[in-house]
């Protein structure tokens, strides 16, 4: 199976994410963004005010992160004294590993064809060496995986993890 570049190709605001349906892509740096520790967003190639340039979300199909807390408005208070009182909640620590693995580096997607009840793609994702050029698919590491080896996240029970390393022919289109 031939993996798609997306990160050159029309990813319009609003994006249904069932159209790609199972064919995995790769986004390049840049071309996503972190949300929390369990989702991440591809962004639009046609940014706008309302959805800041986001074009569909994804989130890990065998795992889940816990929540980060909401905030208050008591926080802004302790936030302009230079305290964040979430900074070590177990929320904010996935999030944060989770953007500690993607800095700088091409994220490799493989959907399941389905969505959760959030119209977010369920996939397996898994990070990809970036140095410009052409990425090298054949060191990916699944984000699962990696997530899970650092302790920030939750295994589902009914689904298992991906392998360490993707399971599909490496060939880019």
């Amino acid at each position: 199976m031939t993996v798609l570049d997306l990160s050159f190709r029309d990813r319009p605001r609003g994006l249904d994410p069932m159209i790609l349906g199972e064919q995995p892509f790769l986004l390049r740096p840049g071309h996503f963004s972190v949300i929390d520790g369990d989702t991440i967003w591809a962004l639009s190639n046609e940014p706008d005010e309302k959805r800041n340039g986001q074009s569909f979300s994804m989130r890990f199909r065998s795992i889940a992160a816990p929540e980060r807390p909401k905030r208050r408005h008591t926080d802004d208070i302790l936030k302009k004294s230079g305290i964040d009182p979430y900074w070590d909640s177990a929320g904010q620590q996935a999030t944060t590993q989770l953007k500690a693995y993607m800095d700088g580096r091409a994220l490799l997607v493989e959907p399941t064809g389905e969505v959760d009840v959030y119209g977010r793609m369920l996939c397996d994702m898994a990070v990809v060496p970036y140095t410009g050029g052409k990425p090298d698919l054949s060191r990916a590491a699944s984000l699962e995986r990696l997530m899970l080896s650092q302790r920030v996240v939750s295994p589902f029970e009914q689904e298992a993890p991906p392998p360490l390393r993707p399971q599909i022919t490496l060939s880019m289109a």
